[in-house]
């Protein structure tokens, strides 16, 4: 199955436990500093987009700091 097929089949919109689960546990949702995306009663959703731009932005900033060691 393709990348593209698998993430077509993951929600868009993740409860917070979801969300931890997705990134890596709350440790790493903290970490990230997302905003979610509606809190209401009883249920905060995060968008899985912002997460997926959040780990991405932390990716590049750790593969600078290794560029920048060498």
């Amino acid at each position: 199955m393709k990348y593209h097929a698998v993430i077509a089949m993951l929600p868009r919109f993740l409860r917070a436990e979801e969300a931890a689960d997705y990134v890596g546990g709350e440790t790493m949702l903290k970490e990230l500093a997302v905003e979610p995306f509606s809190r209401r009663k009883g249920s905060t959703l995060y968008d899985r987009v912002d997460l997926d731009r959040a780990i991405d932005k932390r990716k590049y900033a750790e593969a600078a700091e290794q560029l920048k060691g060498r």
